[in-house]
Formats: C-alpha cells, structure tokens, sequence
C-alpha cells in the first residue's frame, strides 16, 4: 500500500510554510505566558479513534488547535478528511519547529515528521475536533438517511436528539449520487452501524471512525484524535453554574448585554428577531434555520429586563449539496410558544433546553487555535465575524465577563488558520468538496493538490474589541468570493460557446443575504438556472432583454475593480427579478438614471454599497459612468438618496 505522508509534508510546507511559523511563533508566546502564570487546563474528550465513546481527561500545559466534522452527514467527506489532515501537519510541524527550531527542512526533517505523524497526536500543540451537535441531520441535503429522517418527524430535531431505530438508507438517494456523494461500500457500512447505536451522534461516530481507521494505513497518518460534543451534550453534562449555563443566563442578564451580543453579530437590536439561544419544542424540534422568533423587553422596571422569547417552528429550506443545486433539505416541523426572560436570565438546560448561538458556545471551547474549512468561498466570513468580536468583547469586559478567572479558558483571541479555497480537494470529476472519500478510487488526484493552509486576516486580530467593522469581513468574503474569477476565461472558452450558469462561476452568490433578499426561498432555483452569457465587448455587464439570462464582459471581468464587479452584479441581479416580475427594463420614454427600473436597482445596490462599508463618496464615484453626465449623475445620486453635499 502507498504511504503518502512523505509526499503530503513536503507539498504542505512548500505552500504552508509562512502559516507554519505563525503558529510557532504564537505556541513558543503562549507556552511562556503559561510557564509564568502556572496556567494548566482539565478538559474532558470523547477519543476519537480505536476506542470508540470513550472518554479522556487532558490536563496540563498545551495549546489547542480546534478542527470539526460534521454529524450533519454520516460518511466522511473529502473536505472533512482533508481538515483533518491539515490539522494533524500543522500540529506536527509546529510541535517539531518548537524542539528543533524554525528552519528550511532537510531531508532528514521530512522522514523525521513522517515518523511523527504515523503516532498518535503528541507534544504541546494538541488537536482535537469540535463536533456541532445542535444542527439538522441534513443541513446540505448530502444524508443518505434524509427520506427516514423526515418520514420519521425528526429532520427539524438537534442530532443530539434524534434515534435511529427508524432511520434506514434511502435507495433513490443512492441512485441519484453514486459515485458522487456516496459509494455502495459506505451504504453498506452505514447500514451495519445504524443496527448498532440508538444515539444518531455515536453511529455518526462509529461510521467516520472506522473509515478514518483505515485511512490511516492508507496515507501513513494517525487519525485517532479527541473530539468535543458542543452545545447540547456539554450543556446535558453540565449543571445551573457551569460554563455553558453561565454564558447563556449572563448574556441575558440586561438589555445592555444583549445588546452587546447583537453588536457582536453585526447587526440592530431594533427588531430583536435573533435568538441568541433557541428553545427546543416540547415536540422534540430544535433546528436554528427553522425556529423564527422575536425578544420581548420588560418596560414598566427600570432596568427593563428580558420579559420573553417568543419562538416558532416552521417548514424552512435548508442548503443544498455540491452536485445538485436544485436539492435543498427542508426541515419539516410546525410549532409556537413562548418562554419567561427569567429562563434565560437563571438559566436551567433540563427545564428549558435550547440551542446557543455559535459565537457564544465557542467561548466555552478551549481552543487556542482555530483552522476553518474555506472560509470565504464554501464558509461565511460573517460567522468568523461574529466569533471574532465575541472573543474581543469578552477579552475586554463588555461581554460575559470572567471567563477566564471562573472556568480556566483562554485570555487570548485564538489564532485563525484557514484551508486555501482554491486548495480544497474536490471529486477529481464532479469537483464537489462534499464527495464522500468512499468514491474516491485513487487518492493521487488529492494528493497532487498539495494541502495549503493560510494564517487568516492576522490584522483583523490585533484589534480591539467591536473596533473590528463588521464590513471589513464583508468584503473579504466578497473578494474571496471573486478571488477566481480569472479561472472563468478555461471554462467559457471550454465549454458552450462561452456560456455557463451563474453558480458554476459565481460560488457563494447564492449565500449572499443582499441575494437572498431579492429571490428568497428561490434564490438557489433562480441562480441554478440562470444562464451568464461572455462576450470580449469593451463593455460591463448588462441583462438581455428577450430572456434575462446576464451578459459579461470577458475584458471587465478580468480588469475592472472587484468591488466594482461585486456590486455590479448586485445590479444585474436586481434587473434579474424585474425581468421574472414583468418589468420594463429598457423604457426608451426616460432616460437612462429616470428609468424606474435603474433607479430601483441603482437604489437596491447602493444600500448594499453601504452595507459592506463603502463611502459615500466611493459611491458616487461608483455610480459614475462615461454615459452619464455631470448632471445626470447628480439627479441619479438624489434618486438613490445619496447623503453627499453635491
């Protein structure tokens, strides 16, 4: 059998090597803070590897670096086996940087990590997995068990709560994605683990253990690694004090602190209609995306405390798989109630259970470094966002204070790493991230790729707290976003005469909440099949007016400001729906800024111009084009209430 840990390190510091440094250098800053304060740390893991549940205690000096897997599918995918091998050659490259310092390798050094990697995990820089235990079961349609789950009522319930005595493998799914999401050998073993386990997360568990097992012989790595369930398992354990429960009463306690919270995610606590923890129905529902809810303040007391949460559960589209757009999950599940402040503010698990947003659960994480998964093009920067200000305003007091002091987790904002997007490894044919590793026959086509992990906006970090604006991460997921376009010239000269669909080259998009406002609950259906035309004009982008498909200029795309081309396509997308609404998008009767139709798009892109940060005058010099005069542009400003003394 092929041992490919030789050819993974080399290809991995030859393009990683800056991150590589970036966390020696913060590991050797953390251990002589540690040896100072005397600062040792106990926490409990499930070991995730040959003993299967059982659980470990880790106590003295280390630094931890936190990667995930999902319980949102049972079969290991590429994306998650590729976290994990990028986890455990950081954490050994690091370890080994630390005893023998920071140097170009030798030839001796590669056979010396290779040695390292084929042990279990080892030395001051210890990984584990943070494993999400409060999401849907099908969160992107890639579950070969999504028909049982909602035959059986419980595709809107927390995996921490669902049984599989009634679940079972569903034939049309494999049908459909043999060969793509699934292989007969992984539908086979599934099968076998679900007889084993009534608790879905142990036979989850139990189905991406054994694969990593024999993986481990495959590339010469050990994958035996410890895993933390959170929020739900951690909150079941716990008891009213504990970390968890003080997290959630203490952001509850006053107006001011949940307010802190929402300033944390970005956005107004006018309407108050996120939750920053979501009740479970007493049906058994508990999913994030279909629970709708609203906060209620008591105004007749002076501090004008939470009076309730009003919470309801309905039918709600989830997200989609690598392969087919068209297939979203939906959980399914009807339900309304409302709950007393005073739950949250002396909060109890066992008489309210509840789901904690992320960004406050994380703090109870003992990480002291974090390596996300594509951050930027197949995850949301917004999400680091939030996670990152949280951290900040805890580090500063004005957010659940004494975290540190009461429970022994770190002071420190954790470091961030990320996986390359243009680096993720893809099913060498259908080129989605989410292909089981079941179908991947030759691993030769991965192993090329290399694996490139970046250290993530280090600027963003040094920060202060809530000084970090919101939409300095907007735009980098944007950039992210368009980071590739130069990789659309090989497909539209490749394939249909220069025509594709929009998603295929315009990832993400579909994430985009300016984008969600316009379509909906369509918006994946409307971008799947809406058809982008280039063309080598001197031009921009415009909407054809016979069937509203989009044409680009190959020229633009390729030399115009990204920022530009980003709110362009906004533009575009706005002409979109007045194209499927009927409208009028070429009236000869007005001219070109009194169209109505311009200004409603004019007017639709310039709110998300200021949504992601831009300047009023970086606006106006946006809405400025050769074919509209000085006059005409000061009438179309006015039009889109631009506030800018003209």
């Amino acid at each position: 059998m092929v041992d490919y840990s030789n050819r993974l390190v080399r290809g991995f510091l030859a393009k990683s090597m800056p991150a590589v440094r970036a966390l020696t250098k913060r590991v050797q800053e953390h251990k002589e803070e540690e040896e100072v304060e005397g600062f040792c740390r106990e926490v409990s893991f499930l070991c995730f590897g040959n003993v299967r549940n059982a659980s470990v205690v880790v106590d003295g000096a280390h630094f931890y670096l936190r990667g995930s897997v999902e319980y949102a599918n049972p079969q290991l995918t590429v994306e998650e086996l590729q976290g994990i091998i990028g986890m455990r050659l950081l954490q050994t490259c690091v370890n080994y940087c630390l005893e023998t310092g920071m140097r170009e390798p030798t030839e001796g050094d590669y056979y010396k990590l290779c040695d390292e990697l084929k042990v279990p995990s080892r030395g001051y820089v210890l990984p584990f997995l943070l494993n999400t235990d409060d999401v849907e079961a099908d969160r992107y349609s890639i579950n070969p068990l999504k028909r049982s789950l909602v035959d059986s009522g419980q595709s809107a319930f927390p995996v921490a709560n669902i049984k599989t005595e009634q679940l079972c493998v569903d034939k049309e799914f494999v049908e459909k994605y043999e060969g793509s999401l699934i292989s007969k050998e992984e539908v086979d073993l599934i099968s076998e683990e679900l007889l084993c386990h009534d608790n879905y997360m142990d036979f989850v568990d139990a189905v991406k253990f054994r694969q990593l097992e024999a993986l481990s012989k495959v590339f010469g790595i050990d994958f035996s690694l410890y895993a933390l369930r959170m929020p739900l398992s951690a909150l079941q354990a716990e008891k009213k004090g504990d970390v968890l429960h003080y997290i959630i009463s203490d952001v509850h306690k006053s107006v001011k602190s949940i307010k802190q919270a929402y300033d944390c995610m970005g956005r107004s606590i006018t309407k108050r209609t996120t939750l920053l923890t979501v009740p479970h129905s007493k049906k058994g529902y508990g999913s994030k995306r279909a629970a709708h809810g609203r906060i209620y303040f008591d105004g007749s007391n002076n501090n004008n405390s939470l009076l309730e949460v009003n919470v309801k559960y309905q039918p709600t589209v989830l997200y989609s798989n690598g392969i087919d757009p068209k297939d979203v999950s939906i959980t399914v599940g009807e339900d309304s109630f409302r709950v007393e402040g005073e739950k949250f503010v002396n909060y109890s698990y066992t008489e309210t259970p509840s789901s904690p947003q992320f960004f406050l659960y994380a703090l109870a994480s003992p990480e002291d470094a974090v390596l996300w998964h594509g951050i930027g093009a197949f995850a949301s920067s917004q999400l680091l966002q939030t996670y990152l200000s949280a951290h900040r305003a805890c580090n500063n007091g004005q957010l659940i204070m004494g975290l540190h002091e009461k429970f022994n987790l770190p002071r420190k904002m954790p470091v961030q790493f990320n996986l390359v997007p243009e680096g993720m490894w893809r099913h060498c044919l259908c080129q989605n991230i989410d292909a089981s590793i079941g179908v991947i026959k030759d691993f030769e086509e991965l192993i090329n790729r290399d694996l490139w992990i970046e250290h993530l906006i280090d600027e963003y970090t040094q920060k202060p707290a809530l000084s970090l604006p919101h939409v300095d991460l907007l735009m980098f997921d944007i950039l992210q976003m368009l980071h590739n376009l130069q990789t659309v010239d090989n497909k539209v000269n490749n394939e249909n005469n220069g025509e594709v669909m929009f998603l295929e080259c315009f990832r993400g998009f579909d994430k985009v909440v300016a984008v969600r406002e316009l379509f909906g609950e369509k918006t994946v259906n409307v971008l799947s099949n809406l058809k982008v035309e280039f063309d080598t004009s001197n031009g921009y982008m415009h909407v054809d007016g016979d069937d509203g498909h989009i044409i680009i200029s190959k020229h633009y795309l390729q030399r115009g400001d990204k920022t530009d081309i980003y709110l362009d396509l906004i533009h575009e997308l706005c002409h979109v729906k007045q194209f499927m609404n009927g409208k009028n998008l070429f009236d000869r009767s007005y001219e070109y800024v009194d169209r109505p139709t311009e200004i409603e798009a004019y007017h639709y892109t310039v709110e998300e111009a200021r949504r992601i940060g831009l300047t009023e005058e970086r606006i106006y010099q946006y809405l400025k084009t050769e074919w509209i005069n000085d006059a005409a542009l000061k009438r179309l400003a006015k039009a889109v209430n631009l506030k800018l003394e003209l």
